[in-house]
């Protein structure tokens, strides 16, 4: 078994009738064991002297809701099949968990590897004792230094799940042959996407470093692919009997002579007899399920034969469990069952009886680490050419665990700190590792596209005008079909850039899904209607636009004052101060109990001063004298840098003007836009087919990619998309159009296979490559000529630009429906909006602030720049001044939830921050005033029930 909350592999559980209590206890058992295990991680931790962040990355991998718990019962053998080798051993492997800690009854059978001996020692079961041994995603975290423990286990028989025991490595041979044994390991291991590596300080004391990078969930996908390999490769010894699956498997028997033996092509299917839960597993794609229970009933008992009902009940048996249960009648429940609880298979009794697949398995064990490794390094060195998520700091590691543990977030942070990169992780993570439902959500559908989300309006079914119905209407329209089904299968709500999400949207929200989630009990409706809701984004950017525009109680628009710092409702409801536009002064936020995080590694510049100034400037502090000097006259280089405007008619006025000062032909690009419609999943989505006049269609307006590109030679241009990471051609890369290639078919991009080797920049990869592929070839069949753009890049890479193809999920359910737009990624670079540059890294940087008229708009423009060295500010000084001060509301908010040394810090005169800084001492309140990992993942056993 493994946590409730794990929602990708549901525990399945035997009736209740049948086993009263059992559940209750196995949920507080699994907890109990999970905070032993933390206390044995402490151990390890100072055991290894890791600093104090490295402690706390260790720690926020093991959140508790990926360790599994397995209660095993082999049963016992007869002396014919003792005596065969092939039926009576099992290899030795390593564990892949951080590690493991095992119950074992008398009938004891776990060994282990000596090295000093170079042989197999019993370990002998002893009274309140437990054995432990590391596993192999410690011995990364160590480099080495708690290696992962060879061991084998000595059993009567061998009814391992599907024939690989994915941890604790076994030798199976004969002890007692007429006697069952039940033993129980709890696998300890961290969360599928947590990045496993040696730690800093520990690399540094060996001058080396043993493991490269790796997930769990890469590890033990890899590892399986690679067992799976070896084993269908028929490198095994021929089998004595009559057929054998292609891979290792369990087979079950009903009676002597007459078997059932799944098809290795098939995955087995899972059922739960009192929940009707049914899934699949493929050894393939994930480890196996956690629920593999092995139990003999009381109603027929062998008396010579250890019963598990005894052992954990009687003297000496599991401390906590029900000794004395009164068990009401029920028919006959399968004296044994064995593999996968199935429901013809609950009928069957399972006999272990591929032993050679298992003994092949395990010999080859060793070798596949290696090359697990190999290929891990492999799959490294290819993303880092692919373009994919940066791995994770230590601070965000442990944001990621609060995460996982369920609780609401809100997380913020300057530009630059990461917000993006963690939001990918925790869905990734959240949708893979957990089996959540997760909704990306933004205030703008340009917003939503950025992170494959959609609008807070979509979301809810509304449109700008539903803010025109009372509260009341409101709710009720969320009682619609589709709507409905959708809030109530949600698990995980995230909204990004929640500074532009005003205060009574969210009210609304609150309120919508508090009513249709909670229907039956609308008076002790959990905020939010109980999804776990995390926000992201920064209050010091961009603020609400227009708010309080109509009463969220009765629809009537709202009466503002001269000044507009007050808004009134015709009805009376009210006043509304404009001062509590923002989300955080709702009533919603202080409802959704919030850990409010603050992520403080910057990753966008690496000059210290700079940072200090991005991060006055964030916080509204003033600028002192010399500071404002060094911002408006400093050297830099920003020759063919991109400018950017406050205004709109700024931007067209100056590119357009540039563009027509060209004399080279003009090559023009239409975007291609699609909507692959799931008619049945989702007919409500009809109206995405809905096309502008140019044949675009309606709902690809607010893409990041323009509906019409114009491009000359001579042009300056800038990137907007990731096309080469470790190349440093990036979003927001700038460069100049040198020229024009000729279409050849035989050059554009294509679905990456693994033989293939094409340079990153003409590699599709993910989900929907193939259909990428497929719209790329499309568009330049569609365009009048056929050519593709050349850039020299001002870090002097020149590339061949391609179409992208950028893919949005849509609907509620899979398989989703798919709109896509393709179009050539590069957009004008002599001027751009400061709304626009959102989000991008800009090498050289003209801003212009002489019509700043928000805040928030300076700081966005300024922490473009990655260095002073490529930063020029146009305009005058005034425009600095917009920040002094910043926005109170804010400012109070900030201090509340992370304490004053976030301002004390940044506002340390230039002396202390000059010359060779050091890095900041400043305190970390964002994650050490909030509960540790530790305490927020080990709930008590009421609350994990």
């Amino acid at each position: 078994m493994g946590s409730e909350e794990n929602k990708r592999e549901p525990n399945i559980w035997p009736p209740e009738q049948v086993y009263p209590g059992f559940r209750d206890f196995l949920i507080k058992f699994y907890w109990e064991l999970n905070k032993t295990s933390l206390a044995i991680l402490d151990a390890l931790i100072m055991s290894l002297d890791l600093t104090e962040d490295e402690a706390k990355t260790v720690r926020a991998l093991h959140p508790g809701h990926d360790h599994q718990l397995r209660l095993l019962h082999y049963p016992p053998m007869d002396e014919a099949t003792a005596a065969d080798k092939y039926s009576a051993r099992i290899g030795a492997h390593r564990d892949w968990s951080s590690f493991t800690i095992l119950f074992q009854d008398a009938n004891g059978g776990l060994k282990y590897y000596d090295r000093q001996s170079e042989t197999f020692r019993d370990a002998i079961p002893k009274e309140g004792v437990l054995y432990m041994n590391i596993g192999d995603m410690f011995e990364r975290v160590s480099n080495g230094e708690c290696t992962s423990l060879l061991v084998e286990v000595i059993v009567s028989n061998g009814a391992f799940h599907r024939g690989i025991y994915p941890s604790a490595l076994h030798e199976v041979v004969v002890r007692n042959p007429g006697r069952a044994r039940y033993s129980i390991p709890y696998f300890f291991s961290p969360i599928g996407e947590g990045i496993i590596e040696p730690q800093l300080s520990l690399v540094e004391k060996a001058e080396s470093r043993l493991f490269d990078p790796v997930s769990m969930m890469e590890y033990s996908k890899t590892m399986f692919e690679r067992i799976n390999v070896y084993v269908n490769q028929q490198r095994l010894p021929k089998p004595s009997t009559p057929s054998r699956p292609r891979s290792a498997m369990v087979q079950l028997q009903s009676s002597p002579g007459s078997s059932m033996l799944a098809p290795p092509s098939d995955p087995y299917e899972l059922s739960s007899p009192s929940a009707g839960i049914k899934r699949k597993w493929d050894p393939s794609i994930s480890a196996p399920p956690s629920s593999f229970l092995s139990v003999t009933s009381d109603d027929e008992d062998d008396d010579d034969e250890p019963n598990f009902d005894k052992w954990i009940r009687g003297p000496g048996g599991l401390p906590g469990f029900p000794q004395s249960i009164s068990r009401p009648h029920v028919p006959p429940f399968p004296k044994r069952i064995q593999g996968p609880p199935d429901v013809d298979a609950m009928l069957q009794e399972a006999q272990f009886n591929r032993p050679a697949e298992m003994q092949f398995a395990a010999e080859v064990e060793h070798e596949t680490r290696r090359a697990v490794d190999d290929e891990m390094r492999r799959h490294r060195q290819s993303r880092e050419q692919h373009g994919p998520e940066p791995s994770l700091c230590p601070e965000q590691v442990r944001l990621l665990g609060l995460i996982a543990s369920g609780r609401n977030v809100f997380y913020t942070g300057s530009a630059g700190c990461g917000k993006s990169t963690v939001l990918k992780a925790a869905v990734r993570m959240l949708r893979n590792d957990m089996g959540r439902k997760v909704h990306i959500l933004a205030p703008t559908g340009r917003a939503a596209l950025q992170v494959d989300g959609m609008s807070t309006w979509s979301y809810m079914g509304w449109t700008p005008d539903y803010h025109k119905k009372p509260l009341a209407e409101l709710v009720d329209a969320g009682f619609r079909k589709f709507v409905k089904q959708r809030w109530r299968q949600t698990d995980v709500l995230i909204i990004d850039e929640i500074s532009m999400v005003e205060n009574h949207h969210l009210e609304r929200i609150n309120a919508s899904l508090k009513a249709v989630r909670s229907w039956h009990d609308r008076a002790n409706a959990p905020a939010f209607g109980g999804v776990q809701l995390i926000v992201t984004g920064d209050f010091c950017q961009l603020p609400p636009v227009k708010p309080f525009q109509f009463c969220m109680y009765c629809g009537l628009e709202m009466i503002p004052d001269d000044d507009e710092a007050e808004f009134n409702c015709p009805q009376n409801h009210g006043p509304f101060a404009e001062t509590d536009k923002w989300a955080f002064k709702s009533r919603a936020w202080e409802e959704a109990k919030f850990e409010h995080v603050h992520l403080q590694q910057i990753h966008r510049q690496n000059d210290e001063y700079f940072i200090k100034l991005l991060q006055k400037c964030r916080l509204g502090l003033s600028f002192a004298p010399d500071e404002t000097r060094t911002l408006m006259d400093h050297p830099c280089e920003v020759a063919k840098a991109t400018r950017l405007f406050c205004t709109r008619r700024e931007v067209t006025h100056l590119n357009t003007l540039n563009f027509n000062k060209l004399k080279t032909p003009i090559f023009e690009y239409g975007a291609l836009d699609d909507f692959n419609w799931n008619r049945n999943q989702h007919p409500h989505l009809y109206y995405y087919n809905d096309r502008e006049h140019d044949g675009t269609l309606k709902q690809c307006k607010d893409q990041r990619l323009d509906s019409k590109v114009q491009l000359r030679g001579g042009m300056l241009v800038v990137l907007q998309v990731n096309l080469d990471i470790k190349g440093g051609l990036v979003n927001g890369s700038q460069g100049i159009i040198c020229g024009f290639e000729p279409w050849d078919a035989a050059l554009l991009p294509k679905a990456k296979t693994q033989d293939d080797n094409i340079p990153p920049w003409q590699a599709l990869t993910g989900e929907h490559a193939k259909l990428r592929e497929t719209q790329i070839a499309l568009f330049m069949n569609r365009q009048p000529v056929k050519a593709w753009p050349k850039v020299l890049f001002h870090n002097g890479k020149k590339r061949t630009i391609y179409a992208s193809c950028v893919v949005n999920s849509i609907g509620d359910r899979e398989p989703y429906s798919l709109l896509h737009r393709t179009q050539i990624p590069l957009v004008a670079g002599w001027a751009m909006s400061v709304h626009k540059s959102q989000g991008m890294t800009l090498d050289r940087v003209i801003v212009n602030l002489s019509r700043a008229f928000e805040e928030g708009q300076v700081y966005v423009a300024l922490s473009r720049a990655t260095s002073l060295g490529g930063l020029k500010i146009e305009g005058g000084s005034e425009g600095l001044s917009i920040v002094s001060g910043g926005n109170p509301e804010v400012q109070q908010f900030l201090e509340a939830k992370f304490g004053e040394g976030l301002f004390a810090d940044c506002a340390r005169p230039r002396s202390d921050v000059s010359g060779s800084p050091s890095p900041s001492s400043s305190p970390q309140p964002s994650l050490d005033d909030v509960p540790s990992i530790i305490d927020l993942t080990t709930p008590e056993p009421e609350a994990a029930k």
